[in-house]
């Protein structure tokens, strides 16, 4: 039977959030009612730091090791690429249809997510798929939606390793907005590419180039002094 190993969403939208972005920027609850309407819901995860809003739609695929690879293909297509993607259309479409959108944060403290307060809104589908998702679907970075606009496409594992990796939240939007102008400038070249290219290749600084394979040498060249770090003076 299908067995679910661990519940990524509740993982990534509270327990991860809550320790990169801190409670007050994270929303994980996601319902709301506008006035004479019915009760609807934005995306899984909504992170808020001061005028970027970053939305975030989660899928997890059930494991079920009698499932075959054109199967994972098709769930990819289905669930990431078309239904995830949906969703972030939905959320947009709320967010600029109602003035007021109020939202708890995971302190329980309500905000307004209208998006008129918005300088940048990064749309983001996570997606933790089954062992058995071929190379192409792995390989896909991002989705271009004719009404939302550019979508990242990552996978759970690297968007983990991306946050253990950069760690300071403004670094991580940073890396977004970076990761979106080296995908829309050199499509062909990143296509395939696994995401420690992209992200060596935001470490070693050099969008007017593209990634390569070679790219993630930046990645191995880092030190991890988290050790040394001391906050007790703060």
């Amino acid at each position: 039977m299908p067995r679910r190993a661990t519940n990524v969403e509740t993982f990534i939208s509270q327990e991860l959030h809550n320790l990169l972005f801190l409670e007050e920027f994270v929303f994980a609850r996601n319902k709301f009612t506008p006035p004479a309407s019915s009760e609807l819901e934005v995306a899984d995860a909504v992170v808020l730091l001061g005028d970027v809003l970053l939305i975030f739609q989660i899928k997890e695929r059930l494991i079920d090791r009698r499932a075959s690879i054109s199967a994972e293909q098709k769930w990819f297509e289905k669930k990431v690429l078309g239904q995830a993607t949906k969703q972030v259309r939905d959320t947009l479409n709320y967010l600029q249809a109602y003035s007021e959108i109020l939202i708890p944060n995971a302190r329980g403290h309500k905000f307004n997510l209208a998006a008129s307060s918005h300088a940048d809104i990064i749309k983001i589908v996570i997606y933790a798929p089954s062992p058995k998702l071929p190379n192409d679907c792995r390989g896909v970075h991002h989705h271009v939606s004719d009404t939302a606009g550019f979508i990242h496409i990552i996978s759970a594992r690297d968007y983990l390793e991306t946050c253990r990796t950069l760690r300071v939240p403004m670094d991580v939007i940073h890396y977004f907005k970076f990761r979106e102008t080296v995908l829309t400038q050199f499509p062909d070249a990143c296509s395939g590419l696994p995401e420690a290219a992209l992200a060596g290749h935001f470490i070693g600084s050099r969008p007017e180039v593209p990634p390569t394979l070679a790219s993630v040498d930046y990645l191995r060249r880092l030190v991890d002094d988290s050790n040394e770090w001391d906050l007790a003076p703060l």
